[in-house]
């Protein structure tokens, strides 16, 4: 199976997995990775039935990830997954679980990816293949484990997400690994100690964000998230 991984900062768990030793457990399965920091990879250029980098930042960050590919083929993949490119969606699972209205929270829901570049990536994909595409959102922000706290509602959700944007899409919300939330909306805070910067062919590649990050998670977390996605796959 030929997967293709593409996204901003958060890929560098999900690749740093891969690279140190997931990857040989799945010798069936070969993962290219493109990825650019922020929201560079909205730069991407639909020219031929490929995503093309014309800037040559973006450029330098998909040859840096994908091991030197500056475009990218859609068509020579089994599978495409998109992930990260969101924030706060633990303040959007938060609204299903604050007693608003059915409507409220629909229109939330559809609000909020209507204006996440995740989407606007999947669009562009879209627009070049009939392939299913998968979709990561960036992990829930880090927080330690409350029994006190109520739950929220993060199945519902994703469930809520796929009905009424995804699946028009011929896409899938791919849920965060049940093993990583705490709170029912955050991410275990063990999951981002030593996270680390992606890669892209910079100095400060690979540095370790600094403690106080909540965001970006290490590469425990990210093969959890990668050997979930594969199982399902």
């Amino acid at each position: 199976m030929k997967l293709c991984i593409l996204g901003n900062s958060h890929i560098a768990s999900l690749k740093a997995a891969w690279d140190n030793g997931l990857s040989a457990a799945h010798p069936n399965t070969e993962i290219t990775f493109f990825g650019a920091r922020r929201h560079l990879m909205l730069k991407l250029v639909e020219e031929n039935g490929r995503l093309v980098a014309r800037e040559d930042l973006v450029a330098q960050s998909l040859a840096t990830t994908s091991g030197g590919a500056t475009s990218i083929d859609p068509s020579v993949y089994d599978s495409l997954l998109v992930y990260g490119l969101s924030r706060n969606t633990n303040l959007q699972v938060g609204v299903l679980a604050d007693g608003y209205s059915r409507a409220v929270r629909e229109q939330a829901i559809t609000d909020y990816w209507d204006d996440a570049n995740l989407l606007r990536l999947l669009k562009k994909l879209r627009r070049l293949t009939d392939t299913k595409i998968y979709a990561g959102h960036s992990p829930l922000e880090a927080a330690t484990s409350d029994p006190t706290r109520p739950k929220g509602r993060y199945a519902d959700y994703v469930a809520l997400s796929n009905d009424l944007v995804f699946r028009d899409l011929n896409a899938e919300l791919i849920a965060q690994p049940e093993a990583t939330v705490v709170n029912g909306m955050g991410t275990d805070a063990g999951f981002s100690a030593g996270s680390t910067r992606l890669a892209v062919g910079k100095v400060n590649d690979d540095f370790e964000h600094r403690e106080e990050e909540n965001r970006h998670m290490n590469a425990e977390f990210g093969g959890i998230w990668l050997q979930a996605f594969l199982a399902r796959l």
